[in-house]
Formats: structure tokens, sequence, C-alpha cells
């Protein structure tokens, strides 16, 4: 068996990331309900930029979004400027994907249990999200992404090898009020363990965890090319 020595300067500095994780969990935690400060400190916000994955950031023309594990951050990329979403009312615990929705001001938010949250990127704070989708279908969910053209919602879900679309209006608890639990269609691509999805040029993509991209097409897949896994498809 190979030893690991960890030396005091590696204790000090895994002790002084779990000390800011913790910090930075409460903040979020308290963000918005009378006990903390309505802010996420600039030294919670460097730190989540610092330990962000690939597909929890979404950008456009105008804004970018970063999610990681209870915070949502939409950054104004004219000036930096960055405004939280984060705290009790939003059921944000850990982020692992986000998408921008830019024609409908809002953002898609997958959780690491398969819920997927649905927020406004003007309205911030410590808000319920207008929109919610829970169902033991989406356990095991990875990646989501949206088709503007279509108006679905597509999650990529690795542990039952399916891509599964809901409709834009779906909702089973959002503040939006009406319940309308509509997944449209479950497609099982059973030889791919897809881990991102992605929309270009009106084509659905997925990134298998073997590293190749495939073209997906109702129930068929098509390899086209060799990726790199650890950079977000569509980059």
């Amino acid at each position: 068996m190979k030893k690991v020595i960890l030396t005091f300067s590696t204790l000090l500095t895994l002790n002084t990331f779990a000390s800011v994780a913790t910090k930075c969990e409460e903040q979020a935690h308290k963000f918005g309900n009378g006990e903390g400060k309505d802010t996420i400190s600039k030294t919670c916000f460097d730190f989540d930029l610092s330990k962000v994955k690939p597909q929890a950031i979404s950008e456009n023309d105008h804004i970018k979004v970063i999610g990681h594990h209870n915070r949502v951050y939409v950054i104004n990329k004219s000036n930096g400027k960055y405004h939280a979403i984060a705290g009790i009312y939003t059921e944000l615990d850990k982020v692992i994907s986000v998408d921008i929705m830019t024609d409908r001001n809002e953002v898609l938010i997958l959780q690491s249990n398969g819920d997927i949250l649905v927020f406004s990127t003007i309205i911030t704070g410590n808000v319920a999200p207008y929109r919610t989708i829970k169902s033991k279908d989406l356990f095991g969910s990875k990646d989501i992404t949206y088709d503007s053209a279509s108006s679905k919602i597509i999650v990529s879900n690795p542990s039952t090898k399916s891509i599964l679309k809901y409709d834009i209006k779906a909702n089973s608890s959002g503040r939006e009020g009406y319940k309308f639990d509509q997944l449209l269609s479950s497609e099982t691509y059973s030889d791919l363990t897809l881990h991102q999805v992605h929309f270009e040029d009106k084509e659905l993509l997925g990134l298998n965890n073997n590293g190749s991209i495939y073209k997906l097409n109702g129930k068929t897949s098509i390899k086209i090319k060799e990726a790199d896994l650890s950079a977000p498809l569509g980059n």
C-alpha cells in the first residue's frame, strides 16, 4: 500500500479550505433571514469561482451564472457585479448543473438529489423558486440544458442511461402555484453513459463517460468526435 504523508503546510491548507467552505455554507444559509448579513462575501464569491464545476457555469451575452453548493451567483458581465440567490426559501443545497434560459430571464438549477429549481435571473436573494420538478426519475441526473426552440427542459441521467425531457411549464411545488408534472419523454441510450448534454446548432449533443461526443436523435446516437471530459460541453 502506498503511504501518503501529509505535511503541516498541507494540513493547514486543508483546514483553511474546510473553514472557508463552512463559513460560506453558513453565510448562504442565513442569507436574507435576519440572522446574517444580506450578502455573500467577496471571499466566498472568489472561493466559489475557484471551485465551481464546468457544468455549473452558464453564460450569455450579458450575464454569467455559476452555482456552488447552496448558492448561485448572477454576474453582470459588463461590470463584474454579482447578485446571489441563497437562503432557506431557495431550497438550494448541492448545485451540480445550471443553464440560462435567456428568452425567459430564468435559470435552470439541477441539484445532486435530482431536484430541478427554476429561478429568475433578475429577481435574486432569498427567494423561493418559480417552479420545481421533483421526481424519482431524476435521481442520479448529472446535467441539464434548455431547448429554446421547443421550450423543453432536458436532463441527462447516466444512472439510468436516459435523457428526460420536460415541458418548460412543469412544476411540482414552485411559487407559481399550479402543479404540472409534465414528463414529455424518457429516451434510453443503453450503450451510453451520458454525463453532459448541450444544444448546438439546434442539435442535442451528449458527452459520454469515455470522452466521446454523440449526436442524439430520439433513441439513436451517432458518434461525431472526441472531447475533453474535464471541459464543459459546448466550449
